[in-house]
């Protein structure tokens, strides 16, 4: 199949400089008091986090011990990320990079996934692509799961979300999220159901994806 590059990686150079976001535990805003993430008791283990892009800050929950930062010089878009240095429960934690685009997110989606839509049915069969449904009953989401082409097993497997509003869309970068990965041939995988060692980390993904909720700005 032919190879599609469905959302461009980030050069390396953009992780540099980063401005730290801020946590549980540091000085709550106007806008973390007014979230509806903030006055509820959070299990064991999680930790809520946030990411203050301008025009586009937004919060979620996942497992504590995350690192996330925003970088608002990235050009032509603000963009921030969550990653883990370490393993917890015997396995790292997903790690989510996000963009921010201005606009409606029904257009925004649409026009950042159209590679998704032009696939054959022989590219899909390869990808082993499926569309997942809506995953946050607050705001309009697109996300489509695919395993990786072109490169030696094992493959990657990886979660491209596009989830927004009517002002303002977040989408999914640096290769999107990484759910696990399947050790088979592209041949070998074809016309064969997906592992479930290639999306391990799909659960948690979900539940972060849930917790999404965007905060107030000062013109809002």
């Amino acid at each position: 199949m032919n190879t599609i590059r469905l959302i461009p990686l980030l050069m390396a150079g953009l992780l540099v400089g980063l401005a730290p976001v801020i946590a549980v535990g540091e000085t709550a805003t106007a806008a973390e008091r007014t979230s509806d993430l903030g006055d509820k008791k959070l299990p064991k283990g999680m930790q809520r986090y946030v990411l203050p892009l301008q025009g586009c800050a937004f919060e979620f929950v996942a497992k504590e011990g995350g690192r996330a930062e925003a970088d608002e010089s990235s050009s032509p878009y603000p963009y921030g990320y969550l990653s883990y240095d370490r393993y917890l429960g015997g396995r790292q934690p997903p790690s989510i990079y996000f963009s921010c685009r201005p606009g409606a997110a029904v257009k925004r989606c649409q026009m950042e996934f159209k590679g998704y839509y032009e696939l054959s049915t022989e590219d899909i069969r390869d990808i082993q692509m499926r569309k997942l449904g809506s995953l946050n009953s607050h705001y309009y989401t697109e996300a489509y799961i695919s395993t990786s082409t072109g490169v030696a097993p094992p493959r990657s497997r990886i979660l491209s979300l596009c989830i927004g509003d009517e002002r303002h869309a977040l989408l999914t970068i640096n290769g999107s999220i990484l759910l696990g990965t399947d050790p088979r041939e592209i041949w070998q995988a074809r016309n064969k159901p997906v592992l479930p060692t290639s999306e391990e980390a799909l659960p948690e993904v979900l539940d972060i994806i849930r917790s999404i909720r965007f905060l107030p700005t000062d013109s809002e």
